[in-house]
């Protein structure tokens, strides 16, 4: 009984599903990470773009603004190449300022492209614990 998941031929997501949510999407300046960002804002979201290129990310942010989604926020980072106090920056920016977006639930996290290690993630698990 080891069937792949699958999303059900046709399905649509509820209007406003997303609603009251805060979903941070990595490389979302280009490729998935953008469909994905578009898409989320769609349903509702308020969407944080965390990219290395500030440009891909501004356009990604026009985009949703065009199709009338909520004001995302823009976070231009390399986390491949970011240190302890950039952590400490984007981890304080989805405690404190993107709670306020949020009556209830929590930051949604989305990467279509991070790929790191676990003692990477460990190292930095503090960050985001709270």
């Amino acid at each position: 009984m080891n069937e792949e998941a699958q999303i059900p031929t046709g399905y649509i997501p509820p209007e406003g599903l997303l609603r009251e949510r805060v979903v941070l999407v990595t490389g979302a300046g280009q490729g998935l990470g953008r469909a994905v960002a578009m898409q989320a804002a769609q349903c509702g979201a308020t969407v944080a773009l965390l990219g290395r290129k500030q440009t891909k990310l501004e356009s990604t942010y026009d985009a949703i603004a065009t199709a009338g989604g909520a004001q995302p926020a823009l976070i231009p980072m390399d986390l491949s190449a970011a240190g302890n106090a950039e952590y400490e920056s984007l981890a304080q920016l989805l405690r404190k300022d993107l709670s306020q977006c949020m009556c209830h639930g929590g930051v949604v996290v989305v990467s279509a492209t991070l790929r790191l290690g676990d003692d990477f993630i460990d190292q930095r698990q503090g960050f985001f614990m709270s």
